[in-house]
């Protein structure tokens, strides 16, 4: 842990970017996750 707070600090810019793109693929993988179990829900319903 110490050792990647050591590397945040030295480039935060980067590890910033990466986490922004971390947290959308996140976020979309999440909602079609969520659309597709909506979709089988009511396919099966």
């Amino acid at each position: 842990m110490a050792e990647h707070k050591l590397d945040y600090m030295n480039a935060p810019e980067h590890n910033l970017k990466t986490w922004d793109k971390i947290w959308k693929l996140m976020i979309v993988s999440g909602a079609a996750t969520l659309v597709v179990l909506l979709l089988l829900g009511l396919a099966f319903a």
